[in-house]
């Protein structure tokens, strides 16, 4: 699914050293990371940026949505660079038929998702036109990257009435692949879940969705 997002660092390089384009180039090259997505970079000039190399990509990267791919040691891979940043859900990009996972009545579907620090999760979510929102545990707060003033309070509805909730964005939703930028997500105390995580409409809305429960498959289609 992702080799097709990912270029070789080399492509789309341009001659000025200090575009920013070409910097990430030159610097995905010395750390040995690939990148994709350059055709989404402008031609700002880069800035000067220091520290580990996701620090540096932070700065570098202010202003665009990315995902950071790891290998097992925790070292960075590849860099996909999805869309410029807006303060909106960015729409969808691509559509989408996947297999579900079905338990009893109930179907879920393997997510990749992105929140502060770049980094890719994947979670199993449980496919529910009900809920406003994605809803995840606090339990993954951290290692999604959120710091207290990324989150707000709420509430959402869940089994057994209304819960507490911290409101938070994710950065990238991948379900196959379909892709959504800064979509809501509700965050809720992990005994309230019960092991169970949410993909509701913050992200289904933005397409023309089908659940075939004989075949086990999510179809999405772009709006």
């Amino acid at each position: 699914m992702a080799i097709l997002l990912f270029g070789r660092c080399g492509e789309g390089a341009t001659a000025d050293p200090d575009d920013l384009r070409s910097h990430l180039v030159e610097f995905a090259q010395e750390r040995g990371f690939t990148i994709g997505g350059l055709q989404s970079i402008g031609r700002e000039a880069a800035v000067n940026a220091q520290g580990s190399v996701s620090d540096r990509l932070s700065v570098l990267l202010q202003d665009y949505n990315y995902m950071l791919v790891q290998d097992g040691l925790g070292r960075i891979e590849k860099v996909v660079i999805t869309s410029r940043k807006s303060p909106e859900a960015a729409g969808s990009a691509g559509s989408a038929t996947v297999f579900t996972v079905r338990v009893g009545n109930h179907h879920y579907v393997d997510t990749d998702i992105t929140g502060p620090n770049r980094v890719v999760r994947t979670v199993r979510l449980l496919i529910d036109t009900g809920a406003t929102s994605l809803v995840l545990p606090t339990s993954l707060i951290p290692d999604l990257g959120f710091k207290p003033q990324d989150l707000r309070p709420g509430t959402s509805q869940v089994v057994g009435g209304a819960v507490p909730t911290l409101i938070g964005t994710l950065g990238v939703v991948r379900v196959g692949a379909a892709t959504v930028d800064n979509i809501s997500v509700n965050f809720v105390d992990d005994e309230k879940l019960h092991g169970t995580m949410l993909l509701g409409m913050s992200f289904l809305r933005l397409f023309r969705a089908t659940l075939d429960d004989q075949r086990n498959e999510l179809v999405l289609l772009a709006k």
